[in-house]
């Protein structure tokens, strides 16, 4: 009897270790990390973005900059995280 269980412990393992690379290429339960990562990519750019060219025009174009891109920011976060938690769901 314990022969028996020794091999077959020993042919789980090996099965385990041949099927172990699907593991992380399956991984869709975090959605999809391309566009998470893209949409805060665009945040980033935005939130740098709208200010910069707002101070070029002037001070209150400026502010209104600042808020845009804070908006925006805001707005491709919130996106991003739930485009990634979508799937879950």
């Amino acid at each position: 009897m314990p022969d028996l269980i020794n091999q077959m412990g020993e042919f789980y393992r090996k099965e385990l270790f041949k099927e172990i690379y699907k593991i992380p290429t399956s991984i869709n339960i975090l959605g999809n990390p391309y566009v998470l990562v893209n949409y805060l990519a665009e945040g980033v750019w935005e939130i740098i973005n709208q200010p910069s060219e707002g101070f070029i025009k002037g001070p209150i174009q400026g502010a209104i900059g600042v808020v845009k891109g804070g908006v925006y920011f805001t707005r491709n976060v919130v996106a991003g995280i739930s485009n990634s938690f979508e799937v879950i769901s």
